[in-house]
């Protein structure tokens, strides 16, 4: 197996890993809620009449999600557009990353259609990233606020720290109850409530 379809398949695992685990299965719950709330109905509906849109979305016969969809005027620069509005409009209110449920939204705006996205983190409740890689190439302003939002606390990890090393730090009581829980305490949001 050369080395390119090696990396392809470990990437695979670990996004199904992402995709099976439970804080990943809690967020989707959480958001499929939000979208049989009176608001969030309305937001939709708000933006596919200002963008002059069918009330369903656009018809999907051939299941091909192009965006923009090709009955849509202003293409790529609409798009943003909407993406803007639903960022303030849904992710804001809920507490949603802003560059992962966007992806999501847009889809559903324009086609009535909802489905996951499937990258490293997305859509859960983690997501570990390179902290000096972000410090040398920042992603844009919109992501890292999404990020600062959505994950407000990290646990930074030595290169030389094992697996145990991590569960043990993060199993210590003191460490959960008085740094972690604590911190999570401090950014949460009484009005969000994720519990499935």
């Amino acid at each position: 197996m050369n080395s390119e379809k090696k990396h392809t398949k470990n990437y695979q695992k670990i996004i199904e890993t992402y995709i099976e685990s439970k804080g990943t299965q809690k967020m989707w719950n959480y958001f499929l809620e939000i979208t049989k709330k009176e608001n969030f109905i309305e937001a939709i509906m708000e933006i596919r009449r200002k963008y002059k849109m069918p009330d369903n979305g656009f018809p999907n016969d051939d299941n091909c999600y192009k965006l923009p969809p090709d009955n849509l005027s202003g293409g790529n620069d609409c798009i943003e557009n909407i993406r803007d509005e639903i960022v303030n409009k849904i992710c804001k209110k809920y507490k949603l990353h802003y560059f992962d449920y966007s992806e999501v939204l847009i889809n559903f705006v324009c086609y009535n259609d909802f489905f996951p996205i499937y990258e490293l983190g997305a859509c859960g409740l983690f997501r570990i990233s390179d902290v000096i890689l972000e410090k040398e190439e920042p992603f844009g302003e919109l992501f890292q606020q999404g990020d600062d939002m959505a994950y407000p606390i990290a646990i930074k990890i030595s290169p030389y720290a094992s697996q145990r090393d991590l569960i043990d730090f993060v199993k210590n009581k003191s460490v959960w109850k008085e740094q972690i829980e604590f911190l999570q305490n401090k950014y949460r949001d009484k009005n969000i409530k994720i519990v499935r």
